[in-house]
């Protein structure tokens, strides 16, 4: 019982987890202009020696390794952490076992986005960044189609997620009134 409440633990931390860096991801997307629009006075004295251009492809470069790295970290933390769960809802012994195939799912999903989508899309993205905005490329076409999968991908592993945790809660709940009644 209390593997499934630890696991149950584990994976709302996985979940929220998810939930942040894509939060977090998307909001740096836009750090480079805001940081245009309403810079710091120490800011504008930096911005004024350099070409406005060049130094905006360079913040938006910055914010692309952010988030590549915050990426790639948080790929490998999920499969630890899917690993957790599957271990512990593999060891727990009574009820359901669909919230460990979806965990499983939820863990290969990782998986084929960490060795598979991730480094393809880190390879066009270094490939990109410093292209001009206007510049038509099929790179940039394929980055952009690899970014809708992930987040698809991604999404995907969310509703999984929150469908485990729902046959986790609910189970729980009708076991402990079962509990109660007898």
């Amino acid at each position: 019982m209390h593997l499934k409440r630890l696991a149950s633990l584990i994976l709302g931390i996985w979940l929220g987890g998810s939930l942040a860096v894509l939060w977090f991801t998307e909001a740096n997307r836009f750090t480079p202009e805001r940081l245009f629009r309403t810079p710091s006075t120490a800011a504008i004295d930096l911005m004024v020696k350099l070409p406005q251009e060049e130094l905006r492809t360079f913040l938006d470069y910055q914010a692309a390794e952010v988030n590549r790295s915050i990426t790639r970290q948080w790929e490998w933390a999920q499969l630890v952490l899917g690993a957790i769960v599957l271990i512990l809802l593999t060891l727990s012994v009574s009820g359901n076992r669909y919230p460990a195939v979806l965990s499983l799912l939820m863990v290969i999903t990782v998986a084929f986005l960490h060795w598979f989508m991730t480094p393809q899309m880190e390879k066009l993205g270094r490939a990109t960044d410093f292209l001009p905005a206007q510049q038509i490329s099929e790179q940039r076409d394929r980055l952009h189609s690899l970014e809708t999968g992930y987040r698809t991908a991604d999404s995907i592993k969310i509703l999984l997620g929150l469908v485990a945790a729902g046959g986790l809660i609910r189970r729980r709940s009708r076991g402990q009134r079962e509990i109660e009644t007898d």
